[in-house]
């Protein structure tokens, strides 16, 4: 029962120090992304070597668009600190670049990175995908 407390208390003054993740004001007033690309084929590469890739989107709404975080499925594929990125205006292009490690990972591949914007839909998800051949 102890044990129980503590963890139930614990639990519960991490969760009030947690900052709001994504700010209501932005989620209520959403604006428009249009992205050049959410799929990137790198082809063939072979065991070990990293790639990197820029993806490209454009505000076509008329809001500044703020990206929240960017998260990946698995530790291979990380991307920037989207976070501290600054907001883009309006008719103005971003950028959010994504690498990915091959290292002991033969075979095909499809990993996907989620990009949290204060856009509709939510969330954006872009994807790598191609083939790790052995050395």
């Amino acid at each position: 029962m102890k044990y129980f407390l503590v963890s139930l208390l614990s639990v519960l003054l991490l969760s009030c120090s947690m900052e709001e993740e994504f700010p209501q004001d932005w989620l209520d007033d959403p604006t428009e992304v249009e992205w050049e690309e959410t799929k990137f084929d790198f082809g063939e590469i072979k065991e070990g070597e990293k790639i990197s890739h820029t993806f490209r989107f454009k505000n076509v709404g008329d809001k500044p668009l703020k990206i929240f975080e960017c998260k990946s499925n698995c530790g291979c594929t990380t991307a920037e600190d989207c976070s501290k990125k600054p907001p883009v205006a309006p008719g103005e292009w971003g950028e959010v670049t994504v690498q990915y490690s091959s290292s002991l990972r033969p075979g095909p591949v499809v990993k996907s990175l989620t990009v949290n914007m204060n856009t509709r839909p939510v969330p954006n998800v872009l994807k790598l995908v191609g083939k790790v051949v052995p050395n």
